[in-house]
């Protein structure tokens, strides 16, 4: 599985995008900084190649979500693989506030 993120930074919608090596049935679940699941998109069966998910920045509470930064996994249930992750950055007004959040982030370091 390869999965591209765009836009990324995104402050209203994102395109997930993925590829599959043969039919599958996924799971996407959206994470926020701590490890709490904020999106859970329904499990489906999807054939080999490419496929997209638009994603609005709703969370399952059907509000949006704060700015922030937000760890996607990507499960694939045909067969045991190992989940691909990704990561979105929810813009924060300006580059700056941006840095400034990742500079602030434990796991995280702008160089």
């Amino acid at each position: 599985q390869q999965i591209t993120i765009f836009p990324n930074p995104t402050d209203q919608f994102v395109r997930i995008s993925y590829s599959l090596d043969q039919p599958s049935s996924i799971q996407v679940k959206i994470f926020d900084g701590l490890g709490r699941i904020v999106k859970r998109i329904p499990q489906q069966q999807k054939d080999k190649g490419n496929h997209k998910i638009i994603w609005d920045c709703i969370n399952d509470n059907n509000t949006n979500i704060d700015p922030g930064i937000y760890y996607l996994e990507l499960q694939s249930f045909m067969r045991w693989k190992k989940p691909n992750f990704g990561i979105i950055l929810r813009i924060l007004g300006s580059l700056m506030n941006l840095l400034r959040c990742l500079n602030n982030n434990k796991y995280l370091r702008v160089i």
